[in-house]
């Protein structure tokens, strides 16, 4: 049986294409689509909902370094990464099949794509790409998972969620967006409603040069349960991590763009 991949095709490009055609007789089913860079609509939700198949064994991420450094392809692009790595499809690979000029680092990605393989496509092979797609990626270990939950209607809304231990609170900032409303409840689904304990608004913090807008609450969460906020724009960078008053506390940083 052929394994299932889906290529995200971030531009038209007949050499990329005619080479994952060929991909067809070396075992893989390619299934190619065009991009659709709209975060309003979140066009990015079917490509998401694909990947979360049980049946896609990898995602190609087909573009040029130019099409890689834009930044609302970014953030949809991390916006599909994120909600991978918090499931049991992180082991999923991710491949960037790059075409054109110039040369795209790990380091110059998104957060949640640095552990993508790169393969420049005049460099790529058949069998080099079936090497990669039966093994299973290593994602890398956090201390913390998040991902995008709601849609067009309901809004984006950011999971987040520790890894393992439990938080006495949580903060959580954005960078370029605002924070328009929280909640915290079972992980994986939106609350109907949620008690708050000591919520707080409108916190400002510095960090690298970025000037982040965050809330806050003292909720205990726990790894079966989630922080949610509802995030209107998209922010170039987030960070969050527990809440601690009165001592230094460990903040983690996403890049999104």
């Amino acid at each position: 049986m052929k394994k299932k991949i889906l290529a995200s095709l971030l531009g038209e490009d007949d050499t990329t294409k005619a080479f994952l055609a060929k991909l067809t007789t070396y075992g893989l089913e390619p299934a190619m689509h065009l991009w659709q860079n709209d975060n309003q609509k979140m066009a990015w939700l079917g490509v998401k909902e694909v990947l979360l198949e049980p049946s896609t064994a990898a995602w190609i991420i087909a573009g040029s370094a130019a099409q890689l450094a834009d930044g609302d392809t970014r953030y949809g692009l991390s916006m599909i990464a994120l909600s991978l790595l918090a499931g049991p499809r992180a082991n999923t690979p991710i491949l960037i099949l790059q075409s054109g000029k110039g040369q795209v680092g790990p380091e110059s990605l998104p957060t949640a794509l640095q552990h993508a393989i790169i393969i420049p496509v005049q460099e790529a092979t058949p069998a080099k790409i079936v090497a990669k797609v039966h093994s299973p990626a290593t994602p890398p270990r956090t201390d913390w998972f998040m991902e995008m939950v709601g849609d067009d209607k309901l809004g984006q809304w950011f999971s987040v969620r520790p890894a393992q231990e439990t938080w006495d609170g949580m903060i959580f900032g954005v960078c370029g967006a605002e924070i328009n409303f929280q909640a915290v409840g079972q992980a994986g689904n939106l609350p109907d409603k949620a008690t708050l304990n000591y919520p707080m608004q409108g916190l400002k913090l510095d960090l690298g040069n970025k000037e982040y807008t965050a809330w806050a609450l003292r909720n205990r969460i726990s790894p079966k349960e989630a922080y949610y906020v509802k995030v209107t724009g998209f922010p170039e960078t987030v960070l969050f991590g527990p809440y601690a008053e009165g001592e230094a506390a460990e903040l983690f940083v996403v890049d999104l763009k």
